[in-house]
């Protein structure tokens, strides 16, 4: 069975260690390619969703999003999760240019769980990270 926070639990099995409340709530309203910075981390704070310009120090990287279309109820831990699996795969190599079993990068996601589906959030946020630390310029078609 899933756990109760799915996207929370991905998110700290995965993902850089201090990823705060309001970097991951912005996460569900970033386009793909947009950068993230932790707040504070790199000295100024940048814009409100924690965007930072490409040249510029950042922690994350999105490289997709699937958006569950329409109202209705949860679809259920098994669609998620196969939305979750596409950010490893196909999404991944898409975007970076070499699978991410031959990359020296990270990825992880930000699922939808029951309640974030009741507050409207439809999106599963595909990310990566360097493991070794942040990064300056984007990792679109880095080839690493």
């Amino acid at each position: 069975p899933p756990p109760s926070r799915v996207g929370a639990a991905a998110l700290e099995r995965d993902a850089p260690g201090d990823l705060d409340v309001v970097l991951l709530a912005a996460l569900h309203r970033v386009v793909r390619g947009a950068l993230l910075a932790v707040p504070g981390r790199h000295g100024e704070e940048g814009a409100a969703d924690h965007t930072v310009e490409c040249g510029e120090e950042h922690d994350v990287e999105v490289t997709w999003s699937i958006a569950f279309e329409g109202g209705g109820p949860y679809p259920g831990w098994r669609r998620i999760q196969a939305a979750v699996s596409d950010c490893d795969g196909k999404a991944f190599t898409d975007y970076v240019g070499r699978p991410l079993s031959r990359s020296g990068l990270a990825s992880f996601a930000l699922a939808i769980t029951p309640e974030e589906w009741e507050k409207g959030r439809r999106r599963v946020v595909c990310l990566i990270h360097d493991p070794r630390g942040s990064m300056t310029g984007t990792l679109r078609g880095a080839d690493r």
